[in-house]
């Protein structure tokens, strides 16, 4: 019985059982965080994570429930979302109105959780990275970023393994003319989203106008950048390419020359609503570029070096690929690759890409760099690097202003 409702996510446990998931949130003492895992952490993973010891946690619910005059049983087998899509902002609503509509058509229960990747990219990546047990992971996989599933300790534990798999190899020339396309074949794409420099002309004055990324780091942009990021925590799609590109010494310029963080929708705000305090530069997702409405004042640049790489990845779990033959058929096919073109985000299916120009480059940060090293070790010699680059009275000023994406 006990075994039973381990498997259960902490929302499904709620849907089934209400006070379950409440008790043990109160157990934990973990509050928002709680909240923001319920839809993919297991009771079983949640008592692991937060060292509950499993018979504890069983005879203080059967307390509860006795002294509340309830008698329950958890004798049921159920589990996380199989398939979880943590997506971009801009992609998410517009793929999940899509997937709804195939999932009609195909006459199966949609139960399956998408959501924004800047919504919960911080606490799902955190889970990833403690996961041992494929069990303890969905079985279909949409992330987005640089993120956990780049780390080496994920790639020891479940791709090498072959516990999952790519759902095939990308069609689009660019992917494999950028570097992008795994030549091992084991990380699979649906897609790429990728940052821009918008230049505000009003504010850069006699400043030469950024033709390279390079350029950013210049004394005359001191304070200049706005980038995403929040709290002790700065985009890694900026600061991995700009390390990778021009080590320690770029990115402690690069820290000194950012003004405020932002989330992307508030840096498109500022660019059509300029304030006296608003950066020069934004570095933001091409997605959002395309809502800036003041083109002739704000200059999009694709910077020489090539426009910095944010994939959006995917994979399947071995034993699920053949159950799971129509999803990936559908993710792969395409409707899905003309809905990323349209909403900018470069297809790993489409025969060429209208979202893309034709004379500018992909940056990708090289698939050396994720097999010979580990993204989750660069990525803490980075934060360093900014930690002492920006005293916390900085970065505290830094940030503070970003918001969930709703797009």
């Amino acid at each position: 019985m006990e075994n039973d409702v381990l498997q259960l996510s902490l929302t499904n446990s709620e849907k089934h059982y209400p006070g379950l998931s409440d008790f043990l949130k109160d157990m934990t003492g973990a509050g928002a965080l709680f909240d923001s895992v319920a839809p993919y952490l297991t009771v079983g993973a949640a008592l692991e994570r937060w060292e509950i010891n499993e018979e504890l946690f069983f005879k203080e619910l059967a307390e509860r429930n006795q002294a509340a005059g309830e008698e329950k049983d958890y004798d049921v087998k159920k589990s996380f979302p199989p398939f979880v899509a943590l997506f971009p902002c801009g992609l998410r609503n517009p793929f999940s109105v899509l997937f709804d509509t195939f999932m009609e058509e195909w006459g199966k229960k949609n139960d399956f959780l998408i959501e924004g990747n800047v919504n919960h990219e911080l606490s799902y990546y955190d889970y990833v990275d403690a996961v041992d047990d494929p069990d303890a992971l969905p079985d279909l996989m949409i992330t987005s970023d640089i993120n956990s599933l780049f780390h080496k300790r994920f790639q020891d534990r479940f791709v090498d393994a072959g516990a999952f798999l790519p759902a095939t190899t990308p069609t689009n020339p660019l992917f494999h003319r950028s570097g992008m396309a795994d030549p091992d074949n084991k990380y699979g794409f649906i897609a790429t989203n990728f940052l821009v420099a918008v230049v505000d002309r009003d504010k850069l004055g006699d400043r030469p106008m950024p033709e390279r990324w390079e350029d950013l780091l210049a004394p005359e942009f001191a304070q200049s950048i706005g980038v995403r990021g929040e709290e002790d925590f700065f985009c890694h799609s900026v600061s991995i390419p700009y390390y990778l590109l021009y080590g320690k010494e770029g990115l402690e310029k690069l820290a000194r020359n950012i003004a405020a963080c932002y989330h992307p929708a508030e840096m498109v705000k500022l660019c059509n609503s300029p304030t006296a305090d608003s950066p020069t530069v934004f570095i933001m997702p091409w997605f959002f570029a395309q809502r800036i409405v003041k083109k002739d004042r704000n200059a999009i640049i694709f910077p020489d070096e090539g426009v910095f790489t944010s994939p959006i990845s995917f994979f399947v779990k071995k034993e699920k690929a053949e159950e799971f033959r129509e999803i990936l058929d559908f993710l792969t096919g395409e409707k899905v690759a003309q809905l990323c073109e349209e909403m900018w985000f470069p297809s790993a299916y489409s025969k060429s890409s209208p979202a893309f120009p034709e004379d500018k480059k992909l940056y990708w940060v090289d698939w050396s760099v994720v097999r010979d090293g580990d993204v989750a070790e660069l990525k803490k010699e980075i934060d360093l690097i900014y930690e002492k680059a920006l005293d916390r009275e900085r970065r505290l000023a830094l940030t503070g202003r970003g918001e969930q994406c709703e797009s």
